[in-house]
């Protein structure tokens, strides 16, 4: 696992403090934060969670736990010394490696009708599943997704995976 103080400072680098603040009462937020450290320790390569395949893609209980735990105790002497740490040059590389991956164009959300949470959800249930698949082939990890949620639409996942295959290990 990683430090509460390292986790919640991680989180408010990439999402904000409200993602955080506002954990427990809103799905969006843990949605975020799941498929956050996700991507943060697979890019990093960096493992503190076991991560299994859920209704919203790859999830971690262990980490679901901690950020309970971590929220219900958190005090305001905390938050302000937490708020105040800072990453070394190289926690900054990692930072910017997994916000990097997630980077997407808000017009282009809009234009498929794409969420902030269904870009994380999307993005990071692809690598899972190119990872644990072992896929190589962009057409067959397509319908591997489309099979697995039906949530997105068939253009939608060809438009993550044409436009950002690269993020996910495909050439460009």
């Amino acid at each position: 696992m990683l430090p509460n103080n390292l986790l919640y400072k991680l989180v408010q680098e990439a999402l904000g403090k409200e993602v955080i603040e506002n954990y427990e009462e809103s799905f969006t937020n843990r949605l975020l934060v799941q498929k956050l450290v996700y991507m943060f320790q697979e890019l990093n390569q960096i493992k503190r969670y076991e991560y299994s395949w859920y209704l919203a893609g790859p999830y971690s209980k262990k980490l679901t736990s901690q950020i309970y735990n971590m929220v219900l105790f958190l005090d305001e002497n905390d938050k302000r010394q937490w708020s105040q740490l800072r990453f070394s040059s190289k926690g900054q590389d990692y930072i910017k490696k997994v916000t990097d991956f997630f980077k997407v164009d808000e017009a282009e959300l809009k234009e498929y009708n794409l969420t902030k949470s269904d870009w994380f959800e999307l993005m990071a249930s692809l690598y899972y599943l190119k990872q644990r698949d072992k896929i190589k082939d962009k057409d067959i990890l397509v319908n591997s997704l489309l099979k697995a949620k039906d949530k997105f639409r068939l253009e939608q996942i060809k438009f993550a995976v044409d436009k950002y295959g690269n993020r996910l290990g495909f050439a460009a």
